[in-house]
């Protein structure tokens, strides 16, 4: 099967290299950034270190552009671009695909791939010729983590679970395209870690909550991920933790009630169970917005801190330490929010 990664960073890598170890020999990879495409290029494969220590070289095949896809042979699409990315990738990517072709996004957050998709291409005068191809799209949320040494050189940071599915039909008006995921649940069948989830959006909002509290705070406390353990927080750092926490699953509780029509949308000690496990079992590694803020790049804060705020606003729910971290990181970053 010929599949595609969009993006050469750290996840990117990772799911090549997991791609690769699972069986697939016909590995593409887009990568635009000159010295990443070049280290990929010339050694015409992306060198993966596992848990156990191991090296690895999975064959692949890098091109600069999308438009360079050999787009009539492609069984399916990993995007592991940036949050903020997704959208605009997605309304260039789909209309060049067959419809039986599907697209797993792995970004971070909540709140691409929906009306702000569909606002770029009515733009377009095109909603009504796409609108069936978000049928094709599917979503992962990841617990696995991942660091890229250099350039084509990823470790694999942690062994977690990787949930993907399908967005509630309401928020996107869409239905699904029953082919296009067959064909996925195919390829990710061999990957070690993956499941499909019927009710994805649970996951969704699970790991929403989780980068909430990792995220912002590895970033602002300059920690790895292990660093947000109880022991290693003085007590008014751990009610920060606690208090992100606590908001972002009351506005969970609020959407799921007034948005989903359920009560039992999300367990509070599950999520903060989950939240542990994270931090312990991705201890070593630095968080993906750490990473953005010591590159000097933008983060996904407004698609994962800014959502949380952004529905808490909408279903009168408060977020005083939400909106505190957001406002920090933004200082930080002198990115520009897309929140008021």
């Amino acid at each position: 099967m010929a599949i595609t990664v969009i993006g050469g960073g750290a996840m990117g890598c990772l799911w090549a290299a997991r791609l690769g170890l699972a069986g697939e020999e016909n590995l593409w990879v887009v990568e635009k950034d000159a010295e990443r495409y070049a280290a990929i290029a010339e050694q015409g494969a992306i060198s993966f270190h596992g848990a156990a220590k191991e090296t690895r070289k999975i064959p692949v095949r890098v091109v600069r552009q999308i438009a360079e896809l050999p787009f009539s042979a492609l069984d399916g699409v990993i995007l592991a671009a940036k949050a903020y990315q997704v959208d605009d990738v997605l309304a260039m990517l789909l209309p060049l695909l067959d419809e039986k072709t599907p697209v797993l996004c792995l970004a971070n957050g909540a709140g691409f791939g929906g009306e702000s998709l569909l606002n770029l291409w009515r733009q377009q005068g095109r909603t009504t010729e796409y609108l069936s191809k978000l049928g094709q799209v599917f979503f992962a949320v990841s617990f696995q983590g991942a660091y890229l040494a250099r350039p084509g050189e990823v470790f694999a940071r942690g062994e977690g679970a990787v949930y993907w599915g399908s967005l509630p039909s309401t928020s996107r008006g869409y239905v699904v395209n029953e082919v296009s995921k067959n064909k996925l649940e195919s390829v990710l069948s061999a990957v070690p870690g993956c499941v499909y989830q019927e009710n994805f959006v649970v996951e969704l909002w699970r790991k929403l909550l989780v980068n909430s509290v990792i995220n912002p705070l590895t970033a602002l406390w300059q920690v790895t991920n292990g660093g947000l353990t109880a022991e290693k927080l003085s007590e008014e750092q751990r009610s920060v933790k606690n208090a992100l926490l606590q908001e972002g699953l009351a506005v969970a509780a609020a959407y799921g009630s007034r948005v989903l029509g359920r009560d039992d949308f999300l367990s509070p000690t599950a999520v903060g169970a989950v939240l542990e496990e994270t931090i312990a079992a991705t201890a070593e590694n630095y968080s993906s917005m750490y990473q953005d803020m010591a590159y000097g790049r933008k983060t996904e804060i407004d698609f994962i801190n800014g959502y949380l705020i952004h529905w808490g606003e909408r279903l009168g729910v408060a977020t005083p330490c939400q909106r505190q971290v957001y406002e920090q990181i933004l200082a930080l970053t002198k990115e520009t929010g897309l929140l008021p």
